[in-house]
């Protein structure tokens, strides 16, 4: 099982905080994330954060959702991606940091069980979108390398656990984990039914979605945005 792993702080370079970018340009780390990709479009050439910066009005802090979803449908297309079926669950799941999921994987699988039962059309696959988040608060708890890959097998192994729940209530389950962290959010974007996660990633795909969202009280507690007025307000694309 390969997983993508970001280091964000290790080697210096800038992060490629999409999220963030888009949905908190309104607040200092928000501009913060915006500057890294704007000022460095050299080491994200073509990807959806460079384009939208290139693209919208910057005196305008507020989310620019034309654009990005108009940068999104190009990039999908460049990229040429198998898209997630109409009977399939997307589900995301930001691991490893401070903002990472914590609680236990039957909590995770229980309330998507939950969730999905309501729904009038079957689902019959469920693909985790995933990557391992480690940074500041790697360097801030001193934690040595050796620490850092015990705590990297920890996390694989719980999204090992998830996925094998799922396929033990029944669903066909996989992983969707890219270096190109554009290949995972436009899959999120593509999503017709999507479980939100953590920060800032898997809201901002929503945004620009068709998608049947479930916001679990993980995600609520772990974004700085009122997700459900942002989600109320989405153009109907």
């Amino acid at each position: 099982m390969k997983v993508a792993i970001v280091n964000t702080l290790k080697d210096g370079r800038p992060q490629y905080r999409l999220g963030d970018a888009v949905l908190m340009r309104h607040t200092g780390f928000g501009r913060k994330a915006f500057a890294f990709i704007a000022d460095n479009a050299h080491l994200f050439q073509r990807s959806v954060g460079v384009e939208y910066a290139r693209s919208i009005d910057r005196d305008n802090p507020a989310p620019q959702w034309e654009v990005l979803e108009e940068v999104v449908r190009r990039r999908c297309s460049e990229l040429d991606l198998e898209l997630p079926r109409d009977d399939e669950l997307v589900v995301h799941l930001r691991m490893g940091d401070v903002k990472g999921f914590k609680l236990r994987a039957e909590m995770l699988v229980e309330y998507i069980e939950k969730s999905i039962s309501r729904l009038e059309s079957p689902i019959r696959q469920v693909t985790v979108v995933t990557a391992l988040h480690y940074g500041r608060s790697v360097l801030e708890n001193e934690l040595t390398e050796s620490k850092l890959q015990d705590a990297i097998s920890g996390e694989l192994g719980k999204i090992e656990k998830v996925l094998g729940l799922f396929v033990e209530s029944g669903l066909q389950a996989r992983l969707h984990s890219h270096d190109d962290i554009d290949r995972d959010f436009c899959f999120l974007a593509n999503a017709r039914t999507l479980v939100l996660g953590n920060g800032h990633f898997s809201a901002c795909a929503a945004l620009v979605s068709r998608a049947r969202c479930f916001i679990p009280p993980w995600a609520r507690s772990g974004t700085e945005v009122d997700i459900d007025a942002l989600l109320a307000a989405r153009p109907r694309l």
